[in-house]
């Protein structure tokens, strides 16, 4: 307590000349050892970083690529080869139906 009061109180000049004398130390314990600094590097950016890659590879290519726009691609190439097959003429389909039944009964008889 006498040692404070006389630093910042009797004698105010003497804090600042001791701070410009041990400035390192000084700054050392001002900045808490840089344990704020070394958090935030490590941690902060790390946790960052991990979020940026997730959105990245997680929703920008699985989830928009490949989930999303992939299956919009699927369903359009489905629809060219179902619009192929689909001629409105009622042979080609009774056609089909027959071949069908050919291959269901050939499986149970086989």
């Amino acid at each position: 307590v006498v040692a404070a009061w006389f630093m910042y109180l009797a004698q105010p000049q003497f804090a600042e000349t001791m701070k410009q004398q041990f400035a390192f130390l000084h700054k050392m314990l001002d900045r808490k050892y840089w344990v704020d600094e070394v958090y935030f590097s490590l941690f902060a950016n790390g946790g960052r970083s991990v979020g940026k890659g997730l959105w990245k590879g997680g929703d920008v290519a699985l989830i928009d690529g490949i989930m999303i726009h992939g299956s919009a691609h699927a369903v359009t190439w489905f629809a060219g080869v179902a619009r192929k097959l689909q001629t409105g003429r009622l042979y080609n389909y009774a056609f089909v139906m027959i071949m069908g039944l050919v291959a269901l009964l050939w499986l149970f008889v086989k």
